[in-house]
């Protein structure tokens, strides 16, 4: 395996692994396939659909971007680009549920998405995407829980999905189409919000690259959350984000987890028991220091106040955006969704 094959922790990002299959012939390698895998309930079972894909793009992503692993003054661990030629990296090609070491890419180069002047697009692909000079007043959007939808990706020996989510004791997984979706039901004399939650935080960095020289690079961003909503229930639902200042690098200390702030905002879908697509963004301070501390962990939750009825929900990311323009032409980007800060615009990526 490529590690954390075998246990997890308090963040979504450490539930991912791979494990590579190689082929001879006597000493000549025929295959280098990478099979992922996700952890459920502390043991490895194997991924599919989009969160196969997800890890796959992942270790892609980490794999070619011209940049190590340093440990800043501050004693965190930052990426910092360094001299691209030293590199010459293996890519993976996506086929299917696997990767494959050394295949050729599909030949698009490109992908063209129609953004509108409210909201996002979304970029349906698994290659990486390198930010270029056209992309002017464009926000490139990565999806921090890559895990926001029911369906069934695990080989957990359960026949739906949720895998990676906890509920309150009304809310069930249902059917949608061909697939799952969660619904949360609210009944008079409830005291408490319903909620749900995924089974761990996500984690994110105000600064996601350094120069050479120990610059930030592409250090502001906005958060949003895109998701699907049925709605019956005579009370809007919510989602609330609880933001951590979490920090484990001193390895004689405890590990300092302080939450920082509470973010609550409503999810405005007419109560006409009809699925729509919504996108809502999070206030500017969601995602902001407080003083020296960084928020940089977050659980999301969806709740549903005190009322009478039934809410679904389906394919909830969160979308953490930075803007193109910010970024060096050297680095290859896993690029969820995009959005325009000067109106409705046709915007052309280029796939690496």
């Amino acid at each position: 395996s490529l590690g954390n094959l075998v246990f997890d922790q308090d963040f979504l990002a450490t539930y991912d692994s791979v494990m590579v299959r190689l082929v001879f012939e006597g000493e000549r390698l025929i295959e280098a396939k990478l099979v992922p895998v996700s952890i459920e309930n502390y043991r490895p079972v194997p991924a599919a659909d989009d969160v196969a894909r997800g890890i796959l793009r992942t270790v892609d992503a980490r794999s070619a971007v011209p940049a190590t692993a340093q440990r800043m003054d501050d004693g965190s661990v930052a990426n910092v680009l360094d001299d691209p030629a030293r590199r010459s990296p293996a890519r993976i090609a996506i086929v299917g549920n696997a990767g494959y070491l050394g295949h050729p890419t599909t030949s698009i180069d490109a992908v063209t998405l129609d953004v509108p002047a409210v909201g996002s697009a979304t970029v349906e692909t698994t290659r990486l995407v390198r930010p270029t000079s056209n992309l002017v007043d464009v926000w490139l959007g990565r999806d921090l829980l890559e895990r926001g939808s029911f369906d069934d990706a695990y080989a957990d020996g359960r026949t739906a999905g949720g895998s990676t989510w906890t509920w309150s004791d009304s809310g069930r997984i249902v059917r949608r189409g061909s697939g799952y979706a969660l619904e949360l039901s609210t009944r008079p004399g409830n005291t408490h919000d319903v909620l749900a939650r995924p089974v761990a935080r996500v984690t994110r960095s105000d600064v996601p690259f350094f120069d050479i020289d120990g610059e930030p690079i592409a250090a502001q961003s906005f958060a949003t959350v895109r998701l699907s909503v049925r709605r019956t229930a005579d009370v809007l639902p919510e989602i609330r984000l609880v933001v951590y200042h979490f920090d484990d690098h001193d390895p004689v200390r405890d590990p300092i987890n302080d939450v920082i702030r509470e973010v609550v905002v409503p999810v405005d879908v007419p109560a006409d028991g009809e699925w729509h697509d919504t996108e809502v963004k999070l206030p500017a301070e969601t995602f902001g220091p407080d003083g020296d501390r960084a928020a940089n962990a977050a659980f999301l939750y969806l709740q549903v106040p005190p009322g009478r009825g039934v809410v679904g929900f389906d394919d909830v990311a969160l979308l953490e955006f930075r803007p193109a323009w910010e970024y060096p032409a050297q680095v290859l980007l896993e690029v969820d969704a995009v959005r325009s800060a000067s109106g409705a615009q046709t915007v052309v990526l280029s796939l690496a």
